[in-house]
Parts: C-alpha cells; sequence; structure tokens
C-alpha cells in the first residue's frame, strides 16, 4: 500500500495528510539530480536494489549512550563509499573507507574518532560490529534502503520514571513509501541493543485516528511540515514484545503535532490510545480508546519472565527540530475533543 488512509476522528485534524513524492527517473542525464552527497538526499539506484552496492540507514549509539546519532552509509551507490553520522547534537562526522582487498563483503569505515565494520554477507540483512567511539564500545543498526523508498530514523530516548531498572535510546525505522514503521531499536545505557520489527507489530486503535473498520493501524510515521498542512504524525500502540531472553516490554507512544498546536500543548507531551500502558499506569485504568492528552510521548513498561515489571518509565522522542504552528482559525471548541488524564504511576506490578 502506497499510503496509510486515515480517517480522523479528532476535528483538530484541519487539513489532508498528504505529501507530494518526489519523481525518479534513473536516466544518465538526470544522474545528477537524482544522486547527491548529501545522503539524506541521495536516492538508490535501481540497479543497485538488489546487490550490495546501495545506501543503507539506521542509527548509532556509543558511550554508554552519551553518543546517539543517525548513521548513514554509501556502498558503491554512485562509485562512492562514505559514512555519515549525524549526532542528536546536530553534529555531522564523515567516515572513510579502509582497504577492503577487492571485496564489499566485510567493509570498515574509520575516521580520527573511531570505526566500525559493516558486514554484507547478507545484505538485506546487513551487520554492523566492532563499534568503537571515543575509546568506547557500541552498537549500530542499518537497513538498505531502495530506488522505490528511503529510510527515516526518529530518534529517542527512555527513562525509568515509574520504575527504576533501564535507561537509554528509543530510536525507530521508517519506510518512507509506505509510512509504515519497520524497526523499533532500544539500547540500553549498559550496552545491550534490541530490535523489534515489522513482523511482530500488532495493529491496534492508537485513539486519533482510524480506519473505520475497526481493524486498527499498525505503527506509522508520516511528516507534511507546510504550515498549511503540519503534520508530523507517529504512533505504535499496543505493542508486546518478547526479548530474546523471555523478558516482554510492553509499550505505547504517539504524537501529533497538528493536534499539539492546535490544542496549546507543548511537545514534550503525546495525544495517543495507551492501549496497554494505560492499564498499568493509570487509576482508574485506561481501558476504552480515545484521544489522550498524555503527560509523555509514550510509556513502556519491562516484565521478567514471571510477569513481575522490573523497569517502567516514559518514551521521549526528539522533536528539538519542530517548529509551533498557529491554527489558520480558531479551534476553541475542538480543545474539548482531547481526554485530559493526570500524571501516570505505577499501579499494577505485574503484568
Amino acid at each position: 500500500m502506497k499510503r496509510i488512509l486515515l480517517l480522523v476522528v479528532v476535528a483538530t485534524l484541519l487539513f489532508s495528510c498528504s505529501k507530494t513524492e518526489e519523481p525518479f527517473i534513473e536516466t544518465q542525464e538526470d544522474l545528477s539530480m537524482t544522486l547527491n552527497s548529501d545522503l539524506s538526499i541521495q536516492k538508490a539506484l535501481q540497479r543497485n536494489d538488489n546487490r550490495k552496492e546501495g545506501l543503507y540507514t539506521g542509527v548509532i549509539i556509543a558511550n554508554e549512550t552519551n553518543f546517539h546519532g543517525t548513521l548513514r552509509i554509501n556502498v558503491a551507490n554512485d562509485g562512492n563509499y562514505l559514512a555519515v553520522v549525524e549526532t542528536v547534537e546536530n553534529q555531522q562526522l564523515l567516515f572513510g573507507l579502509k582497504d577492503s582487498a577487492g571485496s564489499i563483503d566485510l567493509l570498515t569505515f574509520f575516521n580520527n574518532r573511531g570505526s566500525f565494520d559493516l558486514d554484507l554477507s547478507d545484505f538485506n540483512n546487513p551487520v554492523i560490529s566492532n563499534v568503537n567511539i571515543d575509546g568506547t564500545a557500541g552498537n549500530a543498526k542499518v537497513v538498505k534502503e531502495t530506488s522505490a523508498a528511503k529510510i527515516k530514523a526518529v530518534l529517542g530516548i527512555f527513562n525509568e520514571d515509574f520504575l527504576p531498572g533501564f535507561t537509554g535510546t528509543w530510536d525507530f525505522l521508517v519506510n518512507t513509501s509506505t509510512d509504515y514503521i519497520t524497526d523499533i531499536i532500544i539500547t540500553t545505557t549498559a550496552g545491550q541493543m534490541n530490535t523489534d520489527v515489522a513482523a511482530n507489530f500488532e495493529a491496534s486503535d492508537v485513539g486519533c485516528y482510524s480506519t473505520g473498520d475497526g481493524s486498527g493501524l499498525y505503527p506509522f510515521f508520516f511528516q507534511d511540515l507546510d504550515p498549511a498542512v503540519n503534520n508530523y504524525e507517529m504512533y505504535s500502540i499496543g505493542q508486546v514484545w518478547e526479548l530474546p531472553n523471555g523478558m516482554t516490554i510492553i509499550y505505547d507512544f504517539g504524537f501529533s503535532k497538528n493536534i499539539m498546536d492546535a490544542n496549546g500543548l507543548t511537545y514534550d507531551r503525546g495525544v495517543f490510545n495507551p492501549a496497554i500502558t494505560g492499564q498499568y499506569l493509570f487509576d482508574p485504568p485506561i481501558t476504552e480508546p480515545g484521544c489522550y492528552n498524555l503527560d509523555g510521548n509514550g510509556y513502556y513498561l519491562v516484565a521478567d519472565t514471571g510477569g513481575t515489571f522490573i523497569a517502567g518509565g516514559r518514551i521521549i522522542l526528539d522533536t528539538s527540530g519542530l517548529v509551533p504552528v498557529t491554527p489558520l482559525r480558531s479551534i476553541t471548541s475542538n480543545s474539548e475533543e482531547l481526554t485530559k488524564l493526570s500524571t501516570p504511576r505505577l499501579i499494577s506490578t505485574s503484568l
């Protein structure tokens, strides 16, 4: 499905959610237009869709998550080899290629800050290892882009507001041709990285949108920051994530710039249906779907193998680059569409 068809169920969404796709024409005369040294803009060539060559995008974390950013890698998509990291502080680091001995199965990228290895033996499942930044060990995860779609990384963190146990980064990747989230990537300050993938995602009622048929929506993200549209939407609701060690993470997050602006809400809040976490973090528990005005972009809880919660807190997504937009017409009555709730607290100790 090229786009997610959404029916808005709150009156604060005043404009269309569509976006304009840029045409991609792979011809010699248009090559200078389709390829760009800026890897956030450069497009993967169609001839590389089923080859190791191409573009890879994801995230990189090191130094107990103090080093955190988007990672983009060019593996000879345009004949060049280059890796670029853009950190959460908007610092850009370039990594060059060490001698690959004529093979691109295993590549090493380096600069004066550190290095990492990229294993492309299975280019549809690239593996990054030996991450070292400023003398500290790290982790990274990337996926391959195609000529049909770029990959966007959205960065965030998670804290331990409700139950001390773990803190770290909470990132996700998006296929921009469908607007569906493909990977949720969390990394603890201790250096453990885990990834939840689309094949495991649940479709749920996100509260602020509806499919119209009651089937629920899979995790999605899209943006159109034209002030006349003003959409920056991200939702992943009702998710149950079983880790390899037998522990379980449940989480809900949601954010709509349009709704936040229309209701005068700050971006450290969220508007979503806490489909699962609402049962354990609110008194009385939240059991009915709705577009709730919540204290945080999202919530998570971690249960051990016996179902007892051992960690929990807020999910805080990076919205630092967003500028509030004044609604084009009065929305006084629309503010009543959101259900306001008090600050959540842990009211149950087990899943």
